[in-house]
């Protein structure tokens, strides 16, 4: 891709490329191409080696080398080591090189591709969405069960309920951390507020 192509996923059509400079789009990842089973999309990520990761509903994440023609799927084995936490997946971030956090409906499995090892944290909650600063702070956003906010190593640090928080909800859509570290926490009643990082206050 160029500085002028930005990807789009679709949930139910896989993966496009559009020019921001001739409007031009073409399919990019989809079940024509062979590139992608599964066209529930929910997320697109691009880690720091150019890779492209594809969040897919119960496809499980799919890592897509467009230059090798390549794709690796990771998914959720019953039993099996290693292997993903669920097939739905929601989100990801790249807290650091060769590190990948992968937001599934069963919490989040921190990948590292060049061992093919996994380590799951907060199972049991499913896990929307997912950010984290340059330092390494981590914010994942929940559907019922609120905001963590963790460290690199994924203990957490901080858990946010609607009761002992500014979070007028339990239930989340999003949360993003913005240039000044302020964090942007978003629920299904389209409702939006603002972690302040200075203080720590709603």
């Amino acid at each position: 891709t160029t500085p002028s192509t930005v990807l789009l996923g679709f949930d139910g059509d896989g993966v496009y490329t559009f020019d921001s400079q001739s409007g031009n789009t073409s399919l990019l990842f989809t079940r024509s191409n062979s590139m992608l089973t599964a066209m529930g999309v929910y997320s697109l990520c691009r880690d720091h080696e150019g890779n492209i990761w594809v969040a897919t509903y119960t496809g499980g994440a799919f890592l897509m080398m467009p230059e090798e023609n390549t794709t690796t799927q990771l998914r959720h084995r019953e039993g099996v080591e290693p292997s993903l936490a669920d097939d739905n997946v929601n989100a990801f971030c790249e807290p650091s090189k060769g590190e990948l956090w992968i937001a599934t409906d069963n919490g989040i499995s921190i990948y590292h591709p060049t061992t093919n090892q996994y380590r799951q944290i907060l199972t049991g909650n499913v896990v929307v969405s997912i950010s984290a600063t340059p330092e390494g702070v981590i914010a994942a956003g929940t559907y019922g069960n609120g905001m963590f906010l963790l460290d690199q190593r994924g203990q957490v640090v901080q858990h946010y309920l609607s009761s002992n928080s500014g979070l007028p909800s339990n239930y989340l859509s999003v949360v993003l951390f913005d240039t000044d570290r302020d964090l942007w926490v978003g629920n299904m009643d389209s409702q939006l507020v603002l972690l302040k990082h200075s203080d720590r206050s709603w």
